[in-house]
């Protein structure tokens, strides 16, 4: 009896020691061996490329920004931000420059020669660079220069477009003196400086009146301001332009609309656009601003006919029916004009269809674009 006893007992033993080897799961499913020997490693996701021959659309047709994200202190923020020009359908980008931050591109390619200017810490840098053959001619990442850096206390830039030639930056200044916060429009030309220039004043805004969004026309001679009153906020505020004749601007703005003919926006960073566009078509390009307006339903944008806006007039433009409304209820912010449609933040980066105001999107989100033009 107690030889069948052990003999049972060890036959016990064995099965389970069996069943727990065959229990024994595998490691690293999918190809990989009992063992624990780990599967392929994945291949590398593709380089980016390095030019955009071939590709379809214009190039370049667009710049945007895009943050750099990763961990820091535990926590993931942006650490950087990548600079980038695109094609018109935006199939192809390349990366052009790095910076630890910059925001609020303003792109302007003039043949050859691409100038994008930007914020960047308490002031505006800039990159420069030539294209052919759907390539960048300068080695990439491109070294940006610091064109103007506010120094004064209590001040800074808080926004600034380039003129259509890319030749002078126009900036919207501020700075605290004593309990009032004074704006004022400088001008800086960098055809003949790129690195710590000198801006000259070019209007001076008296307390309280502030202005945020420019836009300029494409003979630089109309530069279209969003002018508010500080204390007021929106109620007082007026869609203008200062005119430049004989090379010298106009020291009185031209008000176009207010705020109490249209719900116009005027924050500081409510968003202007200029462009031409043949609306009607009867093969006359006209003279179009896209204009952000507040509406029970949210923030849309509508496009005036500023074509025949003389340079003095003692009512608005728009009450004297020398702007007439285009077209109303575009979804989206940030928007800039190309010969035959527009572009905007909507999500990602729509083109506008100007005769459907069908939207169709072209990138995915970005942090600030803005078209070549």
């Amino acid at each position: 009896m107690k030889l069948r006893l052990a003999a049972t007992t060890a036959l016990i033993v064995l099965t389970a020691l069996g069943t727990m080897t065959a229990a024994k799961p595998t490691v690293g499913g999918g190809g990989a061996s009992a063992q624990g020997k780990p599967g392929p490693t994945p291949p590398p996701p593709p380089p980016p490329p390095t030019n955009c021959t071939g590709a379809p659309g214009i190039f370049p047709a667009m710049a945007y920004t895009k943050d750099v994200m990763g961990k820091s202190r535990g926590k993931i923020t942006a650490l950087s931000t990548d600079l980038f020009i695109a094609n018109s359908t935006g199939s192809c980008s390349l990366k052009i420059a790095n910076e630890v931050w910059l925001s609020n591109v303003n792109y302007r390619q003039v043949g050859s020669e691409g100038r994008i200017v930007y914020e960047h810490g308490n002031g505006i840098s800039m990159v420069k660079f030539h294209v052919t053959g759907g390539a960048v001619v300068e080695a990439l990442p491109l070294v940006p220069t610091s064109v103007y850096e506010v120094t004064a206390p209590s001040a800074g830039i808080h926004n600034f477009i380039l003129s259509k030639d890319a030749q002078t930056i126009f900036a919207a200044y501020e700075r605290l003196i004593g309990t009032d916060w004074i704006d004022s429009l400088r001008t800086i030309d960098i055809s003949v400086c790129s690195s710590n220039c000198t801006p000259q004043i070019l209007y001076t805004f008296g307390a309280p009146y502030s202005f945020g969004s420019m836009a300029i026309n494409d003979t630089d001679d109309r530069l279209y301001l969003n002018i508010n009153d500080r204390f007021q906020s929106i109620s007082n505020a007026t869609l203008s332009f200062l005119q430049k004749t004989a090379g010298v601007w106009a020291t009185t703005p031209r008000h176009i609309m207010n705020n109490s003919e249209v719900a116009i926006t005027t924050e500081i960073y409510a968003s202007t656009a200029y462009g031409k566009y043949d609306y009607n078509n009867d093969s006359v390009v006209d003279d179009v601003l896209a204009v952000k307006i507040e509406s029970p339903s949210g923030f849309t944008f509508s496009l005036y006919d500023v074509t025949n806006c003389a340079t003095v007039g003692a009512e608005t433009c728009l009450s004297s029916g020398e702007a007439t409304l285009v077209a109303s209820g575009i979804h989206g912010d940030t928007p800039s004009f190309r010969p035959s449609d527009l572009i905007i933040k909507n999500g990602g980066v729509n083109v506008v269809d100007l005769n459907t105001l069908i939207q169709t999107q072209v990138l995915p989100p970005v942090d600030s674009v803005d078209s070549a033009e």
